[in-house]
């Protein structure tokens, strides 16, 4: 434990003796001159939730409620003597940053021993963040040219900044927070946004040259920034995947509503009654993925479904009907189903190696299994076939990537 034992002075000496022998490492073990690793990111994150709870403690101790630097801690005896914030886990420097009323804090955790690893911080909800560093893009340049610019306008004789009213910044972004370093030496300017819409972002004078997005620290998408901003990427497609097929199903919705028979639309119907907008194609409509826009025979129900291309399978597959539910879907070789309904797949299968498209199974003279409802796209190269009433536990075959398709609701 980092917090000072004030009534325990036997073991204070005992300390005092070990520090004499090593180096001081809070987790029990001396601290050797090692590199850190992807190993040290979960010593990292166990330290910055105990920093969270001695922040904690000093707030509701301190009488005035307020939270402190690093350097408060110390006097206050919240923290050993002996610390410091370059041992606390070997091969990290800890920065602490504070806003002006002291009301909220940020503390960072920088791999200065292996630059590759990600940044770890942790702030007064006690979350543990991830702090991916992305270089400053054009969205955000203006944003960061005029932080320093207005925030450097502080700067004395000694070189030190000061807090200044940063209200102006919300020209680019809700929720603007400016925070210093003890020392007065740097400072982060951090964007929450607002309840309705929030966001999570950083830039700080201590990597210039860096626009951070903050997200919830996750081991599991990976220990150097090159992996962490692979895997924010993938999980950004993702997202944009599935925020498609819920767009698309209620522009569905919205053009059933409006049409004389109360029937969906191909991606030319929507295009041609100007819902969806005549730049669009199956191949752009979400960056990573194609769309296949299916219809039934009458057009009274449709399939959209969002394949991933070439190279980006494990990205994953997703679909919308009109239940607007919006379902994953994966590939699989397990599944218990009729006889009947393989023997419709190998029918059109069979039909569409023999003339190059498909056609409505009535017009082939092949019988749809009851409850089974047969989807084709628009250019006939793709059909689909699932349950008319979609359950749990269905079962989706699509023609392109070729397969059966077990499926979870999103």
């Amino acid at each position: 434990m980092l917090t000072a034992r004030k009534h325990s002075w036997s073991l204070s000496v005992l300390s005092a003796a070990l520090l004499s022998l090593c180096i001081f490492n809070p987790f029990g073990t001396p601290a050797t001159a090692q590199s850190a690793g992807a190993d040290n990111l979960g010593d990292v994150a166990g330290m910055l939730r105990e920093i969270a709870a001695i922040e904690t403690d000093y707030f509701n101790s301190a009488g005035n409620y307020s939270y402190g630097y690093f350097e408060d801690m110390l006097v206050s005896g919240h923290l050993r003597p002996d610390v410091t914030a370059s041992n606390l886990v070997n091969g990290f420097s800890f920065r602490w940053f504070l806003n002006e009323d002291k009301s909220n804090y940020v503390v960072v955790a920088e791999p200065v021993s292996s630059p590759e690893l990600i940044w770890l911080a942790v702030d007064s909800t006690g979350t543990v963040w991830s702090i991916p560093m992305s270089p400053v893009d054009d969205e955000s340049e203006r944003f960061v040219f005029e932080t320093a610019t207005l925030v450097e306008t502080t700067l004395d004789e000694e070189g030190l900044f000061d807090f200044i009213d940063v209200s102006p910044l919300e020209y680019w972004y809700e929720g603007v927070e400016l925070y210093l370093s003890f020392d007065r030496l740097s400072y982060m300017v951090r964007i929450t946004g607002t309840d309705e819409h929030p966001r999570n972002f950083a830039w700080t004078s201590v990597i210039p040259d860096m626009f951070c997005r903050i997200v919830e620290y996750d081991p599991a998408l990976g220990s150097t920034n090159e992996a962490l901003i692979a895997s924010l990427e993938e999980i950004r497609i993702r997202s944009r995947a599935m925020g498609t097929m819920r767009s698309l199903g209620s522009t569905q919705l919205a053009y059933s509503s409006t049409s004389m028979d109360r029937t969906y639309g191909t991606l030319q119907d929507m295009i041609d009654s100007m819902y969806i907008d005549e730049s669009y194609t199956s191949e752009n409509m979400t960056p990573g993925y194609f769309t296949i826009w299916a219809l039934n025979n009458l057009k009274t129900d449709f399939t959209l479904v969002a394949v991933p291309n070439e190279g980006n399978e494990h990205l994953g597959t997703y679909m919308v009907g009109s239940d607007q539910v919006v379902r994953g879907l994966t590939l699989t070789d397990m599944i218990s189903i009729d006889s009947s309904y393989y023997e419709l797949v190998q029918s059109m299968e069979s039909w569409f190696e023999e003339n190059g498209t498909y056609s409505w199974p009535s017009e082939l003279g092949i019988t749809v299994p009851n409850g089974l409802e047969v989807f084709l796209s628009d250019d006939m190269s793709v059909f689909i076939v699932r349950q008319a009433s979609v359950g749990i536990d269905d079962v989706f075959y699509i023609s392109d990537p070729a397969g059966f398709y077990s499926q979870e609701q999103i």
